[in-house]
């Protein structure tokens, strides 16, 4: 016995019915793969030059910065047996040491500021003023007084290192805006720095305060060098986007 009409059209599927039940098996259907595993981080490494004359500018400014900063505190061993010996006799050792420890312990902790700063796009502010404040301090480390502990504790433990912590994090955060690919390369010659830093800055500091200049004029020398490549680092540098730039 054939179905009443009325059966027979609510058994039809509506064509609305079809177009939804087709999207719904398409969606299902699994996203067939290139086979390529590059393919998935192809676009975001076309943002990293990966080379190039900003690029490695950039790497050597930062491998300068490492040799000035880091370089520098680790070469407190120079400064705490001369200070022990002879510039700070009425102090302990455990004073002195206080001198290299707050050093380096703000040259770590102040990164924390510095890298949000660079973060909030302040990069060349940041580098600019870690500079200076450097080159500064050092000079002002050569004025200090024999027995004039509070001013070598100002000028070489707090100021020296708040000005190292301002270019320490940054220096090395900013390489990886211009390499993904040969990153691990870039920054390990720019951690370099620090170490080619502490084998050769102890060998001139020692020379230099206990050779005839002595303390004064041997801290002046070596202040005058690091302002002088800190000077050729902080025009090389760039980060990744083009809206700063070092003038400002």
């Amino acid at each position: 016995m054939p179905n009443p009409p009325f059966l027979s059209s609510m058994s039809t599927p509506l064509p609305s019915d079809e177009t939804k039940i087709q999207v719904s098996d398409s969606a299902l259907q699994p996203v067939k793969s290139t086979g390529d595993p590059n393919h998935a981080n192809s676009l975001d490494s076309s943002d990293f030059p990966e080379g190039g004359a900003t690029a490695w500018g950039t790497v050597l400014g930062a491998f300068l910065i490492q040799f000035c900063g880091a370089g520098y505190s680790t070469s407190y061993g120079v400064f705490q047996d001369f200070y022990a010996q002879t510039y700070l006799t009425n102090c302990t050792p455990s004073a002195i040491a206080w001198i290299g420890s707050v050093n380096a312990l703000l040259l770590t902790s102040v990164g924390l500021v510095s890298g949000r700063l660079l973060d909030r796009g302040a990069f060349y502010h940041v580098m600019k003023i870690g500079c200076l404040l450097q080159c500064l301090f050092l000079f002002m480390l050569s004025l200090a007084k024999p027995n004039g502990y509070y001013q070598i504790f100002l000028s070489q433990g707090i100021g020296s290192g708040v000005a190292i912590g301002l270019t320490h994090v940054p220096s090395i955060a900013v390489v990886s805006h211009h390499f993904q690919r040969r990153r691990p390369l870039a920054m390990g010659f720019v951690v370099a720095g620090a170490s080619m830093g502490s084998i050769l800055q102890p060998i001139m500091l020692n020379h230099l305060i206990n050779g005839s200049l002595g303390f004064a004029n041997g801290v002046r020398a070596s202040a005058g060098m690091i302002s002088g490549l800190l000077l050729i680092a902080y025009p090389l540098m760039r980060t990744k986007a083009s809206t700063e730039t070092p003038g400002r």
